[in-house]
């Protein structure tokens, strides 16, 4: 006789359609990650355009500086200078101030500071602070701020790369 099975035998399996699915799904996040990380990649470079604000009640110009920890690079010219902000040894922070006003003699650091102490109601100083500067970054602020400075500050990567584009030079 003839052998009769029942419709519950047969079955559509949907395994192989879901792995397919699966595969893609992951095949194309890779892709968008990869994307992404080229992207936003370590070398990539930051440009700061600078512009005098047409505000009235916020009329300075900034003048940004980078702080790695014992170095000072200025904006826009990129030059740099080394500073040691040990504080021990010094038994006020008034000595400690004028220490570093020692180590910053004949620097072009020194020669920004006078022009910007000059003309103090026109510029500020924003320090970007890379990670490596963290930890002392309070005694630099505070130096600056003894020296009667008006200064912002904001935290950076420390490989990024920043140009300011500033029109008007000190």
């Amino acid at each position: 006789m003839a052998n009769l099975t029942s419709s519950r035998d047969e079955s559509v399996s949907l395994f192989p359609m879901f792995s397919i699915l699966a595969c893609t799904l992951g095949i194309l996040i890779l892709f968008m990650g990869a994307i992404t990380s080229i992207s936003v990649g370590p070398e990539l470079t930051t440009i700061i355009e600078i512009e005098k604000s047409r505000l009235l009640t916020h009329s300075k110009t900034p003048v940004y500086i980078e702080w790695e920890g014992s170095q000072i690079t200025l904006h826009p010219s990129l030059e740099t200078t080394s500073l040691d902000f040990e504080i021990s040894g010094y038994n006020s922070f008034e000595s400690y101030y004028r220490g570093i006003d020692k180590q910053i003699d004949g620097t072009t650091f020194e020669v920004i500071v006078e022009k910007v102490r000059r003309q103090i109601s026109e510029y500020y100083f924003v320090v970007l602070v890379r990670p490596s500067g963290f930890k002392n970054f309070s005694n630099f602020k505070n130096y600056l701020t003894w020296k009667g400075f008006d200064i912002g500050y904001e935290p950076v990567e420390q490989e990024k790369k920043y140009i300011v584009e500033n029109k008007e030079i000190l």
